[in-house]
């Protein structure tokens, strides 16, 4: 019985040698904190590839207040980009890195001529797909069935259970995580605060008593 090929979620995991000299071949370009490399209507030209770092994908609701939809970590590609490109339609959403984001910038057209050229390029994108899907249904859950107090404590609660009881993060950027605004985010931290849960200070969270219940 033959093994199952392995369908990599990291692009460290590629072993297919044409493949890898073909992906040599693109430019890679070093980002500083907040810059946008794509917007919202944007003609997508390439697929990114995050070498190091973090891209964040975000969109804008009607109120203009923007929503995180998921993030693109160390070795990940941003499929949503790609499936525009195929259609020839323009960026759904942003992307914006985070400080000394290292991304490698695929052709839209060369990424796809991949997906038929090579199978365990395919089996990468197939499988990005299937995570960040499982992503987006998260963040809807959660928008959807769970109050904002109860998504901070849930975006806490999965920083702690990492080990970091240090957040770096500003209220706008976790009111954009949680799909709230940052007035909301500002009083309900300051109610932990007050509880003893934690202690606010200029762009961190540090989590001093915070409970740890669901992990």
């Amino acid at each position: 019985m033959k093994n199952k090929p392995i369908s990599p979620a990291n692009i460290s995991q590629l072993t297919d040698e044409s493949l890898m000299a073909q992906l040599k071949t693109c430019p890679v370009k070093s980002f500083k904190e907040k810059t946008l490399l794509m917007a919202e209507g944007d003609p997508v030209a390439y697929l990114p590839v995050v070498i190091s770092g973090r891209l964040r994908v975000t969109r804008n609701d009607d109120s203009g207040r923007e929503v995180l939809l998921y993030q693109v970590m160390d070795g990940e590609a941003c499929v949503i980009t790609l499936t525009s490109g195929a259609v020839n339609e323009t960026s759904r959403v942003s992307l914006t890195a985070d400080a000394g984001t290292i991304v490698m910038l695929i052709p839209s057209q060369l990424s796809l001529d991949w997906l038929d050229n090579f199978p365990e390029w395919r089996r990468f994108i197939f499988n990005l797909c299937h995570i960040k899907l499982g992503n987006l249904v998260r963040v809807i859950d959660s928008m959807s069935f769970q109050t904002t107090n109860e998504r901070i404590i849930r975006r806490l609660e999965e920083s702690l259970a990492l080990g970091q009881t240090e957040i770096f993060i500003t209220h706008q950027q976790l009111a954009a995580e949680i799909g709230t605004a940052r007035e909301v985010i500002s009083r309900l931290l300051k109610k932990m605060e007050h509880e003893g849960k934690l202690k606010l200070h200029r762009g961190r969270i540090l989590l001093t008593n915070f409970p740890l219940k669901h992990f």
